[in-house]
Parts: structure tokens; C-alpha cells; sequence
């Protein structure tokens, strides 16, 4: 009894079993582990850290309720669990459909665009954002076009892909891939649609785009004629487009239209190959996966859902009379009897409870659609295994099945673009979208940290009725360690020791083999002390046929 009176009045005693030191470090050793992983590109990592972090956040949701059913003083609690909580929610897909809505928008304001092509397109699953033949000669040309117009205007805009996609790529291992050879077709076939102006055919002939635009240039001079110049090309299609009877000003016109709509759409294919793979990466195709995705979407929205009642009803209740409780807002406490401040929170409650309706609605339709997804994916062929099974095996590089791989002819090469590509540039932009996404992760920690250690430190709250020792705080903890130490093992050790590796391999020189140069023994001196006996005919080694590696061949 004089212990208890010892105690002023408004004395604070915080609960260890909510938010007590172990629980903090749990958290926070978790929070961290998502920043390194997304930093490195270790996705893998983040289905341990969902868990863990769901169950914790489920077990404080749940304590809480049951701590709240009295008269005491709920505001700091929930503040504080809230304020830890509310980070994990961006390890779900939420970035995801943040970069979906942006390819979205782009595709849906950036041109006007053909409504029974988006019709075809959108039940096909792919919205079409090419520019056609047809929309440019809408706006740009008059009524009467000529068909030698028509293809004319299909050739510049080959011409412009078939660049871009060359361009995309800059470090190809073999010089005369297909999309040189496509950019060479593209620009032989404007050399024949510019039949009209003589002096434009001749500088895009075969003979011409063959000497100039050789794959394998090595001196300085033919690389510089083997680069190609957008400037003269501008200037060859105004030419060339006046030379089919269209005024000066419809062909520069019209050659400019071409030059945007193409870098736009160029854009727009770069930002597909990159959220697809980055949809690849955050979470793969499995049912499991999809499901923890709608738990942490449901488990966090319930917290939303407390808001309103906990910011006008619970915001002084259980307070004694003359004592003020502060919250931290950021980086400045403020008192809960401030109106200016309740206000505020009861704005943002609204605010925060119309996103719970949202997350929870989008929670349980992906639990309702995976729950009994399983069968179904399971069922599939085995050419529809894992997407982070065939990476491991194909090292990195992910191709699709042999059936559904896009085949184009040497015809269609000419005229069309392939489709956008999961390579070097697709990977470089997915890593560093992740490190934009660690970089707000690190903000949100630093300022989680700050609200929780700062709201703890302003009211003085009294945490030594429960010590590191209890069940409650030594289970967080440990959750957090098993969850975020593979993850830091994977990431700070494992990786760098690979890059080194990798580094050393590609300083070694290659080993000689039975195609390649002869060996240090075999361009030196031959050894005369070993007689040869009865020499026997080496048979002749068949050709190897070239063998594409796909994952259908793989599997």
C-alpha cells in the first residue's frame, strides 16, 4: 500500500505486453529485414516476414480487444500498437497496383486510341497502346490517302520500333541478334516504301544498309556509320512523304506525330516489362502466396475500422482529472486536449476507416477467389511449374513455354515489334523501383520509430512491471529473429559473396576446349619422347545443332 502511494498521480504504467521492448525489436528487426530484401532484390525473403508480422499484428489486435472492454486509459495503447503496426501493410501488393494504375493511366489518356481494337484487346487480356496506320492518317493526313502512303507511314513506324527495341537493350552477347536484323529489314523496306523519292531509296538500298549498318563493325569508322542518325532519318521521311504528294507542312507534321507517338509508346512497353516483373517478384502465381496477401489486407483494415470510436469516444477516456497524455504526430508531441489536434485525428480516422472498407473488401475478394485455387493450378501442365523455380534453372532469365513462345517470322520481323521483354533493362528498372519502395519503407520506419519511442518517452510511461524475460515480449522477439536473420543471412553475406565470385569468374580466362583456341600445350613445341603406334582414324564430330534454351526445353 505505500508503495502503490508512493506513485504521483498522474503517473503512467505502460503495458509490456504490448508494446514492450521485445515486441519493439521484433517489429523493427522485421521492418529492417523488408528494407534490405527489397533493397537487394530478395523477394523471396518477404513471405517469411508477411508472416510473422501477421501473426503478431493478429495477437496484439486481439489483446487489445480485450483489454479495452473497461474504463481504463485505451488511447496510448492503441496509438502505439497502430503506430507499429501500420508499416507492414506495404509488404502486400499494394506498390504493385500503385505501378498497375500508372501503366493504366498511361495507356488510357496517352492517345486516342481505336474502340474496337481496345475491345479485342481487353478480351484477349492485353490492352492494345499501338499507334496504327489508321490514326495517324485521321489526324494528320486527308481524307484521300494513297495506299503507297499507307505504306510509306507503316515503314517509318517499323523503322521507330524496331530502334527502340534495339536501343532498349544496349549489351547483347551476339551482335547480329534479331533485333538488328529486324532494324536492318525495317529500314530496307523504307527504302522501298520511298520509291517516290529516288534519292531516298537509294540511301536505304540493301546494298547500303548492309555496308553501313554491318552487325559486326569493329574499327571507329564503322561504328560511326553503323549508328543511326534520327536527324537525317526526320529529314528522309519529310522527303519521302512529300515525294507521295503530301504538302511540306503534312509531312513534318506527320513526322513528328510518328517520332512522339513511338517514344511514347515505347515507354509504355518498358513500364509493362517492368511491372510484370515486378508483380513476378513480390509475389509469385501460387494460391498460398495470394492468400497471405488478402490476410495482411484484412488484419490490417480491422485496425482501421477502431479508429472512429477510438477518436471520439476513447481519445480522453479513463484520463484523470489534471493529468494530459501527448501523442507524437511525426516529430512533434501534441496534447490529446488540444481541439485543434482531436480534430485532426478524427479527420484522419474517417480517412483511415474508408481505407480499411477498401483494403478489407480487396482482402476477402482474394481470399474468396484463391481458397480453392489450389486444384486448379496444381492441375496445369508442367511447362506451368514455378516462375522462381525455372529462374533458379535458367539463371535469371525466365523464357515462356515453347507452345505459347512467340514465333515471327522473317516477314513479320520486318513489320512488326516483339513483345516486351523480361531482360537486362526490365531487371535494372524492377531493382530500382524495389529500392524506391525501400527508400519510403525506411522513411515510414524511421518515423514509426520515432512516434513509438517518442510517445513513450514524453508521458514517462513506467514499463518495468514486465521485463524482457516474459513469454509475451520473448515470443515477439524471437518471431522477429527467425523471420529477419535468413533474410539478413541471404542478403549481407550470401550475396556479396556471390558478386565477388562472379567477378572472379569473369576475370579468369575462359578454359580451352575442343572449339575454341588451342591450349598452352598445343601451341607450343610438340613433345617427341612419346613415340606414336599404330595410329587410329579420328572419326568426324557431327555439327551441334543450335539448341534455344527455353524453359520448355529445361523442363
Amino acid at each position: 500500500m505505500e508503495q502503490a502511494q508512493s506513485y504521483p498521480p498522474c503517473h503512467l504504467f505502460g503495458d509490456s505486453d504490448l508494446y514492450g521492448l521485445g515486441i519493439r525489436l521484433g517489429f523493427y528487426l522485421q521492418y529492417l529485414a523488408a528494407i534490405v530484401a527489397l533493397s537487394s532484390g530478395y523477394t523471396n525473403g518477404l513471405k517469411s516476414l508477411r508472416t510473422g508480422l501477421t501473426i503478431l499484428s493478429l495477437s496484439l489486435f486481439v489483446t487489445l480487444c480485450t483489454t479495452s472492454t473497461g474504463n481504463g486509459l485505451v488511447i496510448l495503447d492503441w496509438y502505439l500498437v497502430m503506430a507499429l503496426t501500420g508499416q507492414y501493410i506495404f509488404l502486400s501488393d499494394l506498390f504493385v497496383r500503385v505501378a498497375a494504375a500508372k501503366v493504366y493511366c498511361l495507356t488510357r489518356f496517352s492517345a486516342p486510341l481505336n474502340l474496337k481494337r481496345h475491345r479485342k484487346s481487353e478480351m484477349s487480356g492485353r490492352r492494345e497502346t499501338r499507334v496504327s496506320v489508321a490514326d495517324l492518317m485521321r489526324t494528320d493526313v486527308a481524307e484521300t490517302v494513297k495506299p503507297r502512303q499507307s505504306t510509306l507511314i507503316e515503314a517509318g513506324l517499323a523503322v521507330y520500333r524496331t530502334h527502340y527495341n534495339l536501343s532498349d537493350i544496349p549489351e547483347k552477347p551476339d551482335p547480329a541478334d534479331e533485333d538488328r536484323t529486324a532494324f536492318r529489314h525495317a529500314l530496307i523496306d523504307f527504302g522501298r516504301a520511298a520509291r517516290d523519292s529516288p534519292e531516298v531509296a537509294a540511301r536505304y538500298s540493301i546494298d547500303k544498309i548492309a555496308r553501313t549498318n554491318a552487325p559486326g563493325a569493329t574499327t571507329s569508322e564503322e561504328k560511326r556509320g553503323s549508328e543511326f542518325d534520327k536527324r537525317q532519318f526526320k529529314s528522309d521521311f519529310v522527303q519521302a512523304a512529300r515525294g507521295t504528294g503530301m504538302t511540306n507542312t503534312e509531312a513534318e507534321h506527320l513526322g513528328r506525330r510518328i517520332a512522339a507517338e513511338i517514344k511514347k509508346e515505347a515507354a509504355d512497353e518498358r513500364s509493362r516489362a517492368t511491372l510484370a516483373e515486378i508483380r513476378e517478384a513480390l509475389y509469385a502465381v501460387r494460391p498460398r502466396d495470394m492468400l497471405a496477401v488478402g490476410v495482411i489486407c484484412i488484419s490490417w483494415a480491422a485496425y482501421q475500422f477502431v479508429r472512429p470510436w477510438l477518436y471520439w469516444r476513447g481519445l480522453r477516456r479513463g484520463l484523470k482529472a489534471g493529468c494530459d497524455v501527448k501523442l507524437m504526430w511525426f516529430f512533434v508531441p501534441a496534447s490529446i486536449y488540444n481541439e485543434a489536434f482531436a480534430l485532426w485525428l478524427r479527420i484522419w480516422g474517417i480517412f483511415m476507416f474508408v481505407c480499411g472498407v477498401l483494403y478489407f473488401a480487396y482482402g476477402s475478394y482474394v481470399i474468396a477467389t484463391n481458397m480453392f485455387a489450389a486444384r486448379r493450378w496444381f492441375s496445369r501442365k508442367c511447362l506451368a511449374a514455378d516462375v522462381e523455380s525455372q529462374r533458379r534453372l535458367l539463371g535469371g532469365s525466365v523464357s515462356p513455354p515453347h507452345d505459347e513462345a512467340p514465333t515471327l517470322s522473317m516477314t513479320s520481323q520486318r513489320t512488326q515489334v516483339t513483345e516486351p521483354r523480361q531482360g537486362k533493362q526490365a531487371t535494372k528498372r524492377c531493382h530500382v523501383y524495389f529500392r524506391i519502395i525501400a527508400a519510403f519503407q525506411a522513411v515510414i520506419l524511421a518515423v514509426s520509430a520515432v512516434v513509438v519511442e517518442g510517445t513513450i518517452r514524453v508521458n514517462r510511461l513506467d514499463m518495468n512491471r514486465g521485463s524482457f524475460r516474459t513469454s509475451s515480449q520473448l515470443m515477439a522477439f524471437v518471431v522477429g529473429v527467425i523471420s529477419s536473420v535468413p533474410v539478413f543471412w541471404e542478403c549481407l553475406i550470401i550475396a556479396p559473396l556471390k558478386l565477388v565470385m562472379s567477378k572472379r569468374k569473369k576475370r579468369e580466362p575462359p578454359p580451352a576446349t575442343w572449339y575454341g583456341r588451342p591450349t598452352r600445350i598445343e601451341s607450343s613445341s610438340t613433345v617427341h619422347d612419346i613415340p606414336r603406334t599404330n595410329p587410329s582414324p579420328v572419326p568426324p564430330v557431327p555439327p551441334v545443332p543450335h539448341v534455344r534454351m527455353t524453359s520448355a526445353n529445361v523442363i
